[in-house]
């Protein structure tokens, strides 16, 4: 009894350490698995830092070309407010040439001198 005890005791012994070296061997390529798993959780990490980083730089030259845009737009519609003023000006001004007519000052005695008089206009 003693020896079917022994033999089933060194079965089990074995058994055990079959199964103990499986766990090792597993737990080491888990382990294993674990550090690679960590290494590209890491990597991915400082990758997305990095494109993070590019992405603020663009969206800041973004927003100043944007401003420097919105600066250009702005200063060309000054200066065609500036020319449509000119123009507005120079219509007047031709407008006025326009109305002023020669009237001839010729007296009975033969004397001329032209004299430019206004003309209003009432459009």
């Amino acid at each position: 009894k003693i020896q079917e005890l022994e033999t089933v005791k060194d079965t089990l012994y074995k058994a055990l350490n079959k199964s103990t070296q499986s766990l090792i061997v597993k737990a080491k390529r888990l382990s294993e698995i674990q550090t690679q798993y960590n290494a590209e959780k890491k990597r991915l990490e400082d990758e997305l830092c990095a494109f993070r980083k590019a992405n603020k730089i663009l969206n800041e030259k973004l927003k100043k070309e944007e401003e420097k845009r919105a600066n250009r737009e702005e200063k060309e519609k000054q200066a065609n407010r500036k020319k449509e003023e000119e123009l507005k000006r120079k219509k007047e001004e031709e407008k006025v040439r326009n109305n002023v007519q020669p009237r001839n000052n010729t007296q009975w005695w033969g004397t001329s001198s032209t004299v430019f008089t206004p003309i209003t206009c009432t459009e």
